[in-house]
């Protein structure tokens, strides 16, 4: 699924990678993590796509995880308009560890006492909500910061849990690392999906 933009500059527009349905990675409702996964070709011609809704907006940077999925789809947006890129670590999503490769729904419910109580616990193998947490705000922070001093369009290409913890964070006030747990917990985006932050937002 691919959406058009919501066309209010200027704006950061914070996108979903372009999903990886391959032999290692079936089904977008498999944990990814961290794994390092490459886009497989059908992977590329969706990034192509989500490329191309960009065609006819003027970028000034492109922002994204280090992680290939994320860097590859940031590529081709930089191509199409022309954009510099710049990775960030701090733009990984949730390092879960021993829950990567697992069913995002079983992943999900196991993850509830992570989030809500023991927020300072390490998944196995993985970080803690509150590490992830805070190093995902302070990404996107420093990407605000620059986005409100230039007042130029951003775009921010990341995973699916830095874009729950980024909308959580809205949702609860944009103050510190408050965050709405509900809102983080709630399953609704699929690849390829764009959301637009203004600047009255």
């Amino acid at each position: 699924m691919i959406e058009g933009i919501e066309k209010k500059y200027p704006a950061i527009f914070l996108l979903r990678n372009a999903q990886i349905l391959s032999e290692e990675n079936k089904s977008e409702n498999t944990v990814t993590g961290w794994r390092d996964i490459a886009l497989n070709e059908s992977s590329k011609e969706e990034a192509l796509r989500l490329a191309n809704t960009f065609s006819n907006v003027p970028i000034s940077r492109v922002y994204s995880s280090d992680l290939s999925r994320a860097r590859d789809t940031a590529k081709e947006i930089m191509r199409v308009t022309g954009a510099g890129l710049m990775t960030m670590k701090g733009l990984r999503p949730w390092n879960l560890g021993d829950f990567q490769e697992t069913s995002s729904f079983v992943a999900a419910e196991m993850l509830k006492d992570y989030i809500k109580g023991y927020t300072y616990k390490p998944v196995k193998n993985g970080e803690s909500f509150h590490i992830f947490k805070t190093r995902a705000i302070d990404a996107f922070n420093t990407v605000l910061d620059e986005f409100e001093a230039l007042k130029k369009n951003i775009v921010i290409v990341s995973h699916y849990r830095f874009i729950k913890i980024t909308q959580a964070w809205i949702a609860a006030g944009s103050i510190e690392y408050e965050i709405d747990a509900d809102v983080f917990m709630k399953d609704d985006i699929p690849s390829g999906k764009i959301f637009t932050i203004t600047l009255d937002k």
